[in-house]
């Protein structure tokens, strides 16, 4: 990546709020309006590529998910650079943060349940996006 983006390459970094609309189709359409809008009031930034550190991105997460999941839907548009094993970013924004014991987490979704049985699944990684 240090060749695509060598060091003082201007990039966005991406924020995903929580319950966002992973569908492709609706990524697609926010990258393009992103990259335009800063395009427009920016001009004198050459942003080459979008960035996220997510725990949405953590390989992991393909032992747990099934194939067509929005999350790895959504991991399939980055390019992962770098993976982290701490789980602290996925437990919070999974199950609202850490537990003492197992039983107490909630499970009330299917990914909550999924990452409950599979904790060794959670991490988060640095994406890019080059444009």
């Amino acid at each position: 990546q240090k060749l695509r983006l060598p060091p003082g390459t201007p990039v966005l970094n991406t924020h995903i709020q929580h319950s966002a609309d992973l569908r492709p189709e609706t990524l697609r359409a926010t990258f393009v309006q992103a990259r335009d809008f800063f395009k427009h009031y920016l001009p004198s930034q050459d942003f080459k590529a979008f960035i996220t550190y997510t725990w949405l991105l953590y390989p992991g997460l393909n032992k747990i998910l099934p194939a067509e999941s929005k999350i790895l839907q959504f991991a399939e548009m980055w390019d992962v650079v770098s993976v982290v094993d701490d789980k602290t970013q996925a437990l919070e924004r999974i199950f609202g943060g850490r537990r003492r014991r197992k039983a107490d987490y909630p499970q009330e979704s299917s990914l909550q349940r999924l990452a409950l049985k599979r904790m060794d699944a959670l991490g988060y990684a640095l994406g890019v996006i080059v444009f």
